[in-house]
């Protein structure tokens, strides 16, 4: 019944249903240039797109990932700081979901084909590098 098993049908929602962020969580691992990000999504009737950005206290934007077709609700990635940025302070990991459309316009050398981006939801959270 299900062809893809990695979407179980409680996952599943109508179409109209927006997705959630649900918890979203940052730490750094013991050698301070890594940092783990993990967060979880609602269910969701379409496979969510995320763009993940890290920033110091300044709001300076150090590392930034997208993560494409999103098919599981609980997810993890290790984002790596840059050297010599892994400085002692307050840092903030924000989480972006968006979703992708195809776009038809029309211009004089005929039709041509864009993407949309459409947010759904954002979530920041923070933690102490020390």
């Amino acid at each position: 019944m299900f062809d893809n098993q990695s979407i179980q049908p409680d996952q599943i929602l109508p179409e109209d249903q927006e997705t959630d962020i649900l918890e979203i969580t940052a730490e750094p691992y013991p050698d301070k240039r890594r940092i783990k990000v993990l967060f979880r999504l609602s269910s969701f009737a379409s496979a969510p797109n995320a763009s993940i950005t890290l920033t110091n206290e300044d709001n300076q934007l150090l590392v930034s990932a997208n993560m494409v077709n999103i098919f599981n609700p609980e997810n993890e990635i290790t984002l790596h700081l840059p050297k010599n940025k892994n400085q002692p302070g307050e840092y903030s990991v924000t989480l972006e979901l968006f979703s992708l459309a195809e776009e038809e316009t029309g211009a004089e050398d005929g039709p041509k084909v864009t993407l949309k981006q459409t947010n759904i939801k954002s979530r920041s959270c923070s933690f102490t590098l020390q």
